[in-house]
């Protein structure tokens, strides 16, 4: 039997492929009986280009929304054929295996994470305000994809040493946002590395603790609190404070 295929270029979801200008395709709306974004078995009409990008959109997405439900060591390859309607055949045509979709989904999410808080954070405006801005775009990322956001901060950790590279370097990425307050800190002289290192640390574990716990909808919650922490070292408590309780930045817009 032929393959159910999308035949529309994904609008939903705001997970991407590396390099890629479309979507992964949402997979949790069903219209008439069939995953949204795909057609009927049979002729289409569609580019064999097309049809392959797709296909491997879906096998992302579909990996993501299987490990968000059963943890990463006990989803299967049959999962996410499960989850993205593509045939094992197909999946193999574009994956290794689990491992090697994870890791490419994995870095397909990290990407869209750390591009809309590097836009939130590049803004203009005094350091303290840019760092709420990035934490808000953060939160707001988890509270939208709570799948996603899964993957990326608790499944990793159990998903082998290549994901735990990935790990590393996101963390080291988000470290340069706190570095740079050395430069606007009146106490520069008594900060080191370490608290950079100390205080993405402890967000990534506030993080954990919130995702595991399926608060994911409450994340922007913790935007004041995660704020006065990650600002505190360098600014001290009253301006950390002050930052803290201003409003909810706008937020980048989502890509299309």
């Amino acid at each position: 039997m032929a393959e159910k295929i999308p035949d529309a270029p994904p609008a939903e979801s705001p997970l991407r492929r590396p390099g890629s200008a479309f979507r992964i395709s949402s997979i949790e709306e069903e219209r008439g009986g069939r995953r949204r974004g795909q057609l009927p078995a049979g002729r289409h009409g569609l580019s064999r280009e097309f049809v392959a990008r797709n296909q491997r959109e879906r096998l992302l997405d579909g990996i993501a929304q299987a490990v968000a439900a059963k943890g990463y060591r006990a989803t299967t390859v049959a999962d996410v054929l499960e989850a993205s309607g593509v045939s094992r055949r197909t999946f193999y045509e574009h994956f290794k295996d689990k491992e090697d979709c994870f890791l490419q989904a994995y870095g397909a999410i990290v990407e869209q994470i750390t591009g809309r808080v590097s836009e939130a954070y590049a803004r203009p405006g005094p350091w303290p305000d840019r760092i709420h801005a990035g934490l808000a775009a953060f939160l707001d990322f988890i509270a939208r994809e709570p799948a996603f956001a899964k993957l990326a901060i608790v499944e990793s950790l159990a998903a082998g040493p290549r994901a735990l590279e990935i790990y590393a370097g996101a963390i080291q990425g988000f470290r340069r946002f706190f570095e740079e307050g050395r430069e606007h800190s009146p106490y520069a002289a008594e900060l080191t590395d370490t608290v950079s290192q100390a205080v993405v640390s402890g967000i990534s574990g506030v993080l954990y603790d919130l995702v595991m716990a399926g608060e994911t909808e409450a994340a922007l919650g913790r935007l004041a609190d995660l704020t006065y922490f990650g600002l505190v070292p360098y600014v001290g408590h009253d301006e950390a404070k002050s930052v803290a309780a201003k409003a909810l930045p706008e937020l980048p817009p989502e890509r299309g």
